[in-house]
């Protein structure tokens, strides 16, 4: 499996776990990690679609989703005691995160042109 191919696999495990967070979480009063979720399923749909396109933004997309994955991350845990679902969601945030960003760190290395 290429580093890609890791990458691609952690944002669509991401945005699936992010997606049921949501929906084991609506009822919870807390509209902070919900939002945080819905970014983070989104921007990891975005990347696997950039990705599937080998489109020229996709290592701007992958920094993006590193960034928002971290923060879905930290969001999660802190309402992991409320549901259980949000443990899982932060583990396979920061897997992801990980793995974008082992993407980036290769593709730079194997090619310096990054649309700025």
């Amino acid at each position: 499996m290429t580093i890609l191919e890791k990458a691609i696999e952690s944002c669509i495990k991401c945005m699936n776990s992010c997606e049921m967070n949501i929906k084991n979480g609506h009822n919870s009063g807390n509209f902070t990690f919900i939002h945080h979720c819905r970014d983070c399923a989104d921007v990891c749909n975005l990347c696997i679609r950039f990705s599937a396109r080998d489109s020229v933004y996709t290592k701007k997309i992958m920094a993006l989703c590193v960034e928002i994955c971290n923060v879905c991350s930290v969001e999660c845990h802190k309402n992991e005691a409320h549901h259980p679902t949000s443990m899982a969601c932060a583990m396979a945030c920061l897997k992801c995160a990980e793995d974008c960003k082992n993407y980036i760190q290769e593709a730079i290395k194997n090619d310096v042109t990054m649309v700025i």
